[in-house]
């Protein structure tokens, strides 16, 4: 990963917690562009401070933290991973008082872009059928069907980021898939065997290069939740942190 990338989604993020618009616009790249949340339409880099104002005005008028608090914002669950010559990161966001959901931003010679959830809203990507199928074999448990979305190159990191990192190759996958839901039976979750393993919540997808991006929270009922990122390229899965 690229230093400067790092220090610039390290230096946005501590702007979103201090509620900080000068600490985020210094960072902003000419294209940069902030979209996803509801009712708001994608705000450039010309208009960002302006925005702001009445962004921040209107949380604290919803029951958020106040416009003058450097008490804003909390990110967790982070994800970051290269595409290409870009450095993106995802994880869950909350304000307080006003909402939560999922993001996804970018960094590429400064912040590209950043886009948010609030909803299960999606719009048409290059490799969406893929990442259509992917959920829904995952919300079954269909351990041998999920490794034939799988580029052969694919890898699935779990508990990506932690002192637990597992990365596991596709022709592991599928042990350490079912060797995953018997764990989360022996927990209180879903038993072996259940069609009805895994839900999906807030799902974002954006297209780097020939690339489609995809992050959302998971759960399997009664065992864990957390979110995920996933790429798509050619209609094949070829990498996936969790």
């Amino acid at each position: 990963m690229s230093d400067e990338n790092v220090a610039c989604l390290d230096s946005w993020g501590d702007g979103w917690a201090r509620g900080d618009s000068a600490i985020i616009y210094r960072l902003l790249d000419d294209s940069y562009l902030f979209s996803g949340l509801p009712n708001t339409e994608p705000v450039d880099k010309r208009n960002m401070k302006m925005f702001w104002v009445g962004f921040r005005s209107g949380i604290e008028e919803a029951g958020g933290p106040k416009a003058v608090s450097s008490n804003f914002a909390m990110f967790k669950n982070v994800l970051r991973r290269m595409i290409e010559d870009t450095l993106v990161e995802s994880g869950h966001w909350e304000i307080a008082g006003f909402g939560a959901g999922l993001y996804l931003c970018a960094a590429r010679d400064g912040l590209s872009w950043e886009e948010y959830s609030m909803d299960d809203g999606a719009k048409s990507f290059q490799n969406q059928y893929t990442l259509n199928l992917w959920r829904e074999r995952w919300s079954r448990g269909a351990t041998a069907d999920i490794v034939k979305l799988q580029d052969k190159d694919f890898t699935f990191t779990w508990m990506a980021g932690s002192a637990m990192e597992k990365v596991v190759p596709s022709s592991e996958f599928f042990d350490f898939f079912e060797s995953f839901k018997a764990q989360a039976a022996a927990a209180g979750g879903p038993p072996v065997g259940s069609t009805d393993f895994m839900t999906f919540r807030n799902i974002i997808l954006t297209q780097i290069g020939d690339t489609t991006v995809e992050i959302a929270g998971w759960q399997v009922p009664g065992f864990a939740d957390s979110t995920y990122i996933v790429g798509a390229r050619d209609n094949k899965l070829i990498w996936a942190r969790v």
